[in-house]
């Protein structure tokens, strides 16, 4: 069936926009899984969460963040190539699932912000990142998931929509490989030239 172009065209906008929320979340978790010292760091400076919470969060937020993150962008790329008529509740459910995460997030980044304003949240796996902008950023990629989600359903009125589907999905990654090695640039390096 061929659908009108325009709301496809957004629905797949809004799509390369949640992938990219999945490539950061993909590659923030395996930095925080490699620099879980600095992870715990954050948590116990934060005090937003008890003291007995900090070392079961610090595991359980690099795990969840690349389990969430690669599934956010395996899933449904895999069915849109192999089985493309299972694919809307399947990427309805992993970007509801995603959502969530970032709402999750966002929660956490508000109660910083009250305690702490002044204190980086070691977003991205950076030293130097400020709760403010990762209030911005955490809001607008739960907003834009959920949009993604509940809007999916467009991107299957186009011919040849698994195409277009799995060039969204290349594009958000890129954004969010670059978005991430941005946030990695601005990180102190240390005197074997590795992220510190």
């Amino acid at each position: 069936m061929n659908g009108s172009p325009v709301p496809a065209l957004a629905a797949l906008l809004l799509v390369t926009a949640a992938q990219t929320g999945a490539a950061l979340l993909l590659v923030s978790g395996l930095r925080h899984g490699r620099h879980r010292p600095e992870l715990v760091h954050h948590l116990r400076r934060h005090r937003v969460v008890p003291d007995r919470a900090v070392y079961p969060l610090s595991r359980a937020v690099p795990v969840g963040s690349v389990a969430v993150g690669a599934a956010a962008l395996g899933l449904p790329t895999l069915v849109a190539g192999l089985a493309p008529a299972a694919w809307l509740p399947v990427q309805c459910a992993v970007a509801g699932v995603q959502a969530l995460v970032y709402l999750a997030f966002l929660g956490y980044l508000v109660l910083l912000r009250v305690r702490a304003p002044g204190e980086s949240c070691g977003c991205l796996g950076a030293a130097e990142g400020r709760a403010g902008a990762a209030i911005a950023r955490a809001a607008g990629l739960a907003a834009v998931t959920l949009a993604a989600g509940l809007a999916a359903r467009p991107v299957t009125s186009v011919a040849g929509w698994p195409s277009r589907y799995l060039l969204a999905t290349a594009i958000g990654v890129l954004a969010g490989a670059f978005w991430a090695v941005h946030a990695a640039h601005r990180q102190p390096i240390d005197t074997k030239g590795r992220l510190a």
